[in-house]
């Protein structure tokens, strides 16, 4: 049983970040005015020759692609009156790995999630020798551990981005269909390096923001029940001892 309850901590203490990291990652990836501001900042407008409402009606499909069954995409476009295919077939080989990596974090995001649910719930209403503060405390370790290992990950993509996001490449996809032409290759062109390093960012922003606000809040209230900080009514039953003396 003692077994049992460790391994279910440190099972927590993983998840718990892992949650924050995924359901990040796949928020951003349905958010369109993410997609929007980066074609706005970039300026892929011009780089194309299309309109932002058409860039938009493509990234649409592409985030609807992300979310259904299919195995491959393909979006038409009107080129001197003829319907012609808007991405080459080696981008619509990328776009299949890249939706297969997505399913592995949005499958990692829903297992953590559950494991996060089914732990405060043990926690809270199944577990009499556990209780809120023990609680506190496990989210605290697991948010600081996760907190060290962001700003490590972090120093290290900022510091050079470009060699970072090909080593990323280079590790999750099995192919070199990632290794797009931006002279010729719409993908590429629709979402630029720069597009990827403020996208980083932003995610990186919103997982430390979750992180700290979880983290913080577990803080204070472990040290409010274990009585850190000024206590009013500590206070007067000191000044009243003192009194009596």
């Amino acid at each position: 049983m003692r077994i049992f309850s460790w391994l279910s901590t440190y099972l927590f203490a993983i998840a718990l970040p892992l949650l924050i990291v995924t359901a990040s990652v796949r928020f951003l990836v349905n958010e369109e005015r993410v997609t929007s501001y980066g074609f706005r900042d970039n300026d892929v407008s011009s780089t194309m020759g299309l309109s932002l409402e058409e860039l938009e009606k493509v990234s649409q499909k592409i985030t609807s692609y992300f979310n259904d069954d299919s195995e491959f995409i393909q979006i038409y476009i009107s080129v001197d009156g003829r319907q012609d295919t808007f991405f080459r077939d080696v981008e619509v080989i990328h776009l299949r790995d890249v939706k297969t990596l997505l399913g592995i974090v949005y499958r990692l995001s829903e297992i953590s999630l559950a494991i996060v649910l089914t732990y405060i719930a043990t926690t809270i209403f199944i577990r009499s020798e556990h209780n809120m503060t023990d609680l506190a405390r496990e989210v605290t370790f697991s948010i600081a551990i996760g907190a060290l290992i962001l700003v490590g990950i972090s120093s290290y993509v900022f510091f050079d981005f470009d060699s970072a996001w090909t080593q990323f490449h280079e590790i999750v996809f099995a192919n070199d269909f990632w290794l797009l032409d931006p002279s010729r290759d719409r993908l590429i062109q629709m979402y630029p390096e720069q597009f990827w390093e403020t996208a980083t960012l932003a995610c990186t922003v919103l997982i430390a923001g979750q992180m700290f606000l979880i983290g913080g809040s577990a803080v204070l209230y472990f040290g409010w029940k274990r009585g850190w900080g000024f206590s009013p009514r500590k206070h007067m039953r000191r000044r009243m001892r003192s009194h009596q003396r």
